[in-house]
Formats: structure tokens, C-alpha cells, sequence
């Protein structure tokens, strides 16, 4: 259960304390379903969809560091943000209630469907205090009356994506590798992944460099070009360089450019959380011939962007691998029973605020 990162640099294990919250490496498997209909190339995927039996997905991976800080600081409370059906939010629910800790969500709009209702509903039965609010202004208000309430507090950035939290993929690179290196896999030439508050596609980029892999990541943008773009990826590359050096000067300097990766914009529809037609085609046809559980807010409309990619014949010669950043772990201690209006019940007026 050693992290893959900790194997190639033993310096940096009791520089970063981790809390093991899941069972790595996650399964790699060829997707012969999915060529066959499309043609073209040999598709892989990352099921990181099964990174923890309690919840997977790719936020596991980044809490593992990220709450174990937590714990060290002796902190109560975390608050984190998101929108209102974050994947993000209803795993520090489900972690944080594990380790003990009081979980605080500031929630910002995004359309509401069935996927919002059921995440919303998750974060309640998990324990979290939930706040609504107007925008990101306003939730950055309500953060700091929370704030003033006096108990001891850790703060995460959205997504998990703060330096510490792209380590968890920067591990995730060197897994890969070692899964290249022991015959699972051969070598990708492309990495398709959603890209959002930019931690999980930064730290695979960022990974793969220093891993001595070729691999280019695709990243499908899924959030506002504002805060979901290349430049914010290269500053969050450097932070995370710097804050692996700190703990191991040995460690070689790398830096990550633009000509690394990719981003791709075309998929995104009109706005965050919003589902697009190509992204619910794209779920229908990866749970029909792979048995793929994927969302219409990120993993739906990178797979969209994978299937574009192929019928396009970029692929043809290549080897694909698609990283299924969510959690296809069943739910049904809590949800077992329950319909989607007794969830929309049970959360209240929360989705319409």
C-alpha cells in the first residue's frame, strides 16, 4: 500500500505523513468493447473509479495528504467548496466523518439534475453543514462568519487542488509507470482526463515528467476558462515542484510547459455542471460496452472528448488510456430505498438557493 512515489524518493515518506484512504494501484484494463465500435487504435482504462471501497474517484487520492495535515494541525473542522453536486464535497464528507472531523461544504450554484439531488443527499447523510449561497463572493463571506465561530478550522481548496493534493497524482503517475514497467499496460501515448480545478491533470502532467514517461495528457475542460486553463496548471506544477524539493532537495527540479499537454474546450456546453448531448451519449455508450459508471459534469464529457478523438482518427496507431476520475462504488448502506424525490425531500430548499 506504499505510495509508488515514496518506492522512487524513500526521503519524502515521513516528510509527507499520509492517512491511507485507498487501495492503490487501481485496475488498468484494455476497453476491446469500445475499439471494436469505434475502430482505431488501442483503448485503455484507468479505473480510478475504484480508488477506495468507501468512495473512489480521483479525490482519495488527494485527501490521503491532505487530511492527515489536517490531523497534524490538530484541526476540528474542515471547510471546502464547490459546487452545489461537488464530488469533491461529499468525499471530505465521507472521509472527514471517518477521521472524526466536523465537515463544513460552502456550495455554489450549478444546475440542479438528479446527480446534484443524490450528491446533496449523500453530503447530509454523511454529516456535513451545508452552505448555499449565491456565488463565489458570497460563499467566500459566509467562509469567513464561519470562520469567526472559534473552533479550530483547516481550510481546502476546491477540488482538493492545493500543492499538497496534486502530490496524490503525482504518486498517480509513478503507479502507472510501475504498471508499464510489470508488463499491465504498454506505454500510452495519450491520457484522457476532465479537467476542472486543474490538481488532477497537473500532478499526472507533472508525474509523468519526472517518471521518465512520454505519455501527453489530454485534459477536457469541464470548468470556467477563468480558473480551468493551462496557465493555472504551470503555477500549480510549480508550487507542487516546490513544495516536493522542500522536503527533498535531491529530488531533480522539473518544470512543466505548455507544450506537455493539451487542453481541449470544445466539450464543456454552456456551463459548469450544465450536461451537454455529446457527454450523455458518451456515458450511455461507456456503460453499454465497458460497464463504465461515469457523470455528466467531468468524466462524461472527457469521455466525450476521448470518443471525438478516436472517431477523428487521431488514435489510429495509438494507444489511449482513459483516467475514470469517478466513483463507481455503490452506495447502498445509504441509498438503498430511497427515490430521487425522497432524496430532493430530504434535502430541503438547498438546490434552490
Amino acid at each position: 500500500m506504499e505510495w509508488s512515489l515514496f518506492q522512487r524518493f524513500p526521503a519524502l515518506t515521513e516528510g509527507l505523513p499520509r492517512i491511507p484512504l485507498t487501495k492503490l494501484p487501481t485496475p488498468i484494463h484494455r476497453m476491446k468493447g469500445l475499439e471494436s465500435a469505434l475502430g482505431g487504435g488501442e483503448l485503455w482504462v484507468k479505473r480510478d473509479d475504484m480508488s477506495s471501497p468507501e468512495y473512489g474517484g480521483n479525490k482519495p487520492r488527494k485527501l490521503e495528504l491532505i487530511l492527515s495535515m489536517a490531523k497534524e494541525r490538530r484541526a476540528q473542522t474542515l471547510i471546502t467548496f464547490g459546487g452545489l453536486g461537488t464530488n469533491h464535497g461529499l468525499a471530505t464528507a465521507i472521509f472527514g466523518k471517518k477521521l472524526g472531523f466536523k465537515v463544513i461544504l460552502v456550495l455554489t450554484p450549478q444546475p440542479v439534475n438528479d446527480f446534484v439531488i443524490r450528491n446533496l443527499f449523500l453530503m447530509k447523510q454523511f454529516g456535513a453543514e451545508i452552505f448555499p449561497t449565491k456565488g463565489p463572493l458570497y460563499a467566500a463571506l459566509k467562509t469567513v462568519r464561519t470562520l469567526l465561530r472559534g473552533n479550530r478550522h483547516y481550510m481546502i481548496t476546491p477540488g482538493g487542488s492545493s500543492a499538497l493534493g496534486t502530490l496524490g497524482f503525482v504518486n498517480a503517475a509513478f503507479e502507472l509507470k510501475n504498471q508499464v514497467s510489470s508488463g499491465e499496460l504498454p506505454e500510452p501515448d495519450y491520457i484522457f482526463l476532465p479537467l476542472g480545478s486543474c490538481g488532477t491533470a497537473t500532478g499526472l502532467a507533472l508525474g509523468l515528467k519526472m517518471a521518465g514517461l512520454s505519455s501527453r495528457i489530454i485534459a477536457v475542460r469541464v470548468y470556467d476558462r477563468i480558473a480551468s486553463n493551462s496557465l493555472t496548471m504551470r503555477a500549480l506544477a510549480k508550487r507542487t515542484m516546490a513544495l516536493l524539493i522542500k522536503i527533498n532537495s535531491d529530488i531533480p527540479q522539473t518544470r512543466l510547459s505548455a507544450n506537455d499537454f493539451t487542453v481541449l474546450q470544445d466539450f464543456f456546453g454552456s456551463g459548469y455542471g450544465a450536461p451537454t448531448k455529446e457527454g450523455e451519449q458518451a456515458m450511455k455508450i461507456a456503460n453499454e460496452l465497458e460497464g463504465l459508471k461515469l457523470d455528466p459534469t467531468y468524466s462524461g464529457k472527457a469521455m466525450a472528448g476521448f470518443i471525438d478523438f478516436v472517431k477523428k482518427g487521431n488514435g489510429r496507431g495509438k494507444r489511449l488510456l482513459f483516467w475514470n476520475t469517478y466513483n463507481s462504488m455503490p452506495m447502498d448502506h445509504v441509498l438503498k430505498g430511497v427515490t430521487i424525490e425522497q432524496m430532493a425531500g430530504a434535502i430541503g430548499g438547498i438546490a434552490l438557493c
